[in-house]
């Protein structure tokens, strides 16, 4: 069972009264996808926003939506939950849920290998959620964290990061207890300009793994090794890679 399967259920993570119990089976950002039941969120993306799919996304059965557009600040559809920010919906819901979760949770970022990685180690623990696709960024990996079964003993996780900042959101989200940082190489160097800027940003995940956490990280460049050490404040250093001393 998902941690949303009913209007109940969503009321407690959103902290938010809701009058109706409505069972929830989809969550949905996009109103092509909508079926029966479904819960839409209305997300103000960079070239679309999602709350203009309000009418549309009820019409095809949506049973509840989110959506921070001031036309529906003062609507009296009771199935039409009005929040300030979509996305910082997103985010408090996300948490909420990790707040109640009492397994182990894994933290995945670097600059190749997430997806795989994530799978891998998913596929390696047992009674494992994992990432939907390769929903890595602020609004995709809430919804991979509102799909996750309920009864899991781990949830493993992948974090994207374009710009800085992105990885420090997430992981404040996730708080992982154990983080993994796959390698560090000359990914979106337009926002973050060279390899140091990668390995800050993907280094802002340390911060957020929890106190005696363990950060798992590549044994392949020293540089970056003494930056970890430096950080790492009370987590166990992990590294892997194809010496004898990782």
């Amino acid at each position: 069972m998902k941690f949303i399967t009913n209007s109940n259920d969503l009321s407690k993570y959103l902290d938010t009264p809701i009058n109706k119990n409505i069972q929830i089976k989809d969550i949905s950002i996009d109103s092509r996808t909508i079926k029966k039941d479904s819960l839409f969120i209305g997300i103000n993306g960079e070239n679309f926003n999602g709350s203009d799919y309000v009418d549309e996304a009820i019409h095809k059965g949506a049973c509840l939506v989110i959506t921070d557009s001031e036309k529906y600040k003062t609507c009296k559809n009771k199935n039409i939950i009005y929040v300030n920010n979509s996305i910082s919906a997103l985010k408090k819901i996300a948490s909420n849920i990790l707040k109640s979760f009492d397994g182990n949770v894994v933290g995945i970022t670097g600059s190749n290998g997430k997806t795989t990685t994530t799978k891998i180690i998913a596929n390696v623990l047992s009674k494992s959620s994992s990432t939907l696709k390769n929903y890595n960024n602020e609004i995709g990996m809430p919804l991979s964290i509102f799909n996750a079964k309920q009864n899991s003993k781990n949830l493993v996780i992948e974090m994207g990061a374009a710009k800085p900042g992105d990885i420090k959101y997430l992981s404040s989200i996730l708080k992982p207890n154990i983080g993994v940082i796959t390698n560090i190489g000359n990914s979106h160097l337009e926002k973050l300009k060279n390899i140091k800027g990668v390995l800050k940003v993907k280094s802002e995940l340390v911060s957020n793994i929890k106190k005696d956490g363990y950060l798992v990280v590549p044994n392949e460049n020293n540089e970056h090794l003494k930056f970890w050490k430096k950080i790492i404040r009370g987590k166990e250093l992990i590294t892997f890679g194809i010496e004898k001393k990782c």
